[in-house]
């Protein structure tokens, strides 16, 4: 069915559909993945957060971190090793994973938003790429700082 770019929306309306309602309470399971699903992806979306703003607050004292030799924990280890870039990346990246775990895991409807379950792979693939090329990217310019230095 193609629909031109100037139909009016009076003629395209009836052709849409609503999403799918929340299930019925009747419906037992659907509450148990509504709060995995909330959980997971609520986990998810933190660490997302704390990858991007923490790197913004702790940017100073994590350069000491970054050094093999120091102390502390890895995950502020691992985060210190990335460059602000990548961060970013990676941050955004666990923001629209986290969002879609929730998503998925919770009855349709409640999120109208999100890349259809059935392309599920397409997420995590755009996101591998996403976060690689990133990561490439550092290697690479470490590499050339290296050559020149």
């Amino acid at each position: 069915m193609s629909i031109p770019l100037l139909m009016p929306l009076a003629t395209v309306a009836p052709q849409m559909r609503a999403i799918d309602p929340a299930p019925a309470a009747s419906n037992s399971g659907w509450l148990a993945m509504a709060i995995l699903g909330a959980v997971l992806g609520g986990g998810i979306l933190a660490a997302g957060l704390w990858v991007l703003w923490g790197g913004r607050v702790h940017d100073r004292s994590e350069a000491a971190a970054a050094e093999p030799s120091a102390q502390g924990s890895w995950p502020v280890r691992w985060r210190a090793s990335m460059t602000p870039a990548t961060r970013s990346v990676v941050g955004l990246c666990l923001l629209i994973l986290g969002y879609h775990a929730a998503a998925y895991l919770t009855p349709r409807g409640w999120f109208g938003l999100m890349v259809p379950p059935e392309r599920w792979w397409l997420l995590i693939g755009a996101i591998a790429i996403a976060v690689g090329g990133s990561i490439l990217v550092d290697r690479m310019v470490e590499r050339g700082d290296a050559d020149a230095g």
